[in-house]
């Protein structure tokens, strides 16, 4: 993992003060994420924690993921119940017909429709 760090630390500059400055704080967060911050408080703190930034924000991470898997869960169970209302919507209805049933009714009108047409001017006398 050495070389990896010091490929960031070479990198640094060019993210500081070069063209990628925009990208900064991309880079400090996938450089955080890799390793531990390097600026540390010189001072005695009043706050005494061995959690630092990446570890906490590994515990909301973890924290926030029954929240999503729930929100997931709830989105498509929603959309299935609007989507049962309207099948039910549709199908309640006399005059209104599916999709499959339109499909099906116009295929038998048109061979319905074929086989009237008399065998004599099918051969083209």
């Amino acid at each position: 993992m050495r070389w990896l760090r010091q490929f960031l630390d070479k990198q640094t500059p060019r993210f500081q003060e070069g063209r990628l400055r925009i990208l900064f704080p991309l880079f400090d967060a996938a450089d955080t994420f890799l390793f531990t911050a390097g600026k540390v408080t010189a001072q005695p703190t009043h706050v005494r924690d061995g959690l630092d930034l990446k570890r906490m924000m590994g515990l909301v991470v973890l924290a926030l993921t029954p929240c999503v898997f729930m929100a997931c869960f709830n989105t498509g169970y929603q959309a299935n119940l609007g989507y049962e209302q309207y099948r039910n919507a549709a199908t309640d209805t006399a005059h209104h017909e599916t999709v499959v049933d339109n499909v099906v009714l116009t295929a038998d009108k048109v061979t319905a429709s074929e086989s009237t047409i008399p065998q004599n001017s099918m051969s083209g006398k």
